[in-house]
């Protein structure tokens, strides 16, 4: 009967314990937790226009057609990002003629970083008319991982 007792009570002081915990606080290493952002067309965070907006621009790296280089800018002034999605998309423009791209930055807010990746297909060539090219591919934002600085 002793050692029945003696292991009911560590049993309840343990879990006694592992009740206790505090809950996971909003921070986390003296930081707030990420949070996934959706981003318009715009490039702002959907319902908060007012907060800024992600800007940028892409580019072929060469010939191939098979890699991309962006200069990806956050003007979400109170918000650091971590994670952007770039969205690509090329003619025909049907539902299987888009990937997403997801990329690891570390991008504070106001400032410019520059992303280059391989595509894994090759985009269709551009088409000239009257000596002016038409590009038969484009890009925009996705959803955006990030936390509040402000």
């Amino acid at each position: 009967m002793r050692v029945t007792g003696t292991v009911a009570y560590i049993l309840i002081a343990f879990l006694t314990l592992g009740c206790a915990r505090t809950s996971s606080s909003p921070k986390d290493n003296g930081r707030q937790r990420e949070q996934e952002l959706q981003i318009t067309l715009g490039g702002s965070i959907k319902d908060h226009p007012d907060e800024g907006s992600l800007g940028g621009v892409c580019g072929l790296v060469d010939n191939t057609r098979s890699e991309i280089s962006c200069d990806i800018y956050n003007g979400l002034s109170q918000w650091k990002l971590t994670q952007v999605t770039i969205i690509l998309t090329w003619y025909p423009y049907g539902d299987s003629d888009r990937r997403d791209y997801r990329l690891h930055v570390s991008l504070a807010p106001l400032t410019t970083e520059r992303q280059t990746f391989r595509l894994g297909i090759q985009l269709p060539p551009d088409t000239t008319v009257l000596g002016h090219a038409y590009g038969h591919w484009g890009w925009t934002y996705g959803p955006v991982w990030a936390y509040r600085v402000n």
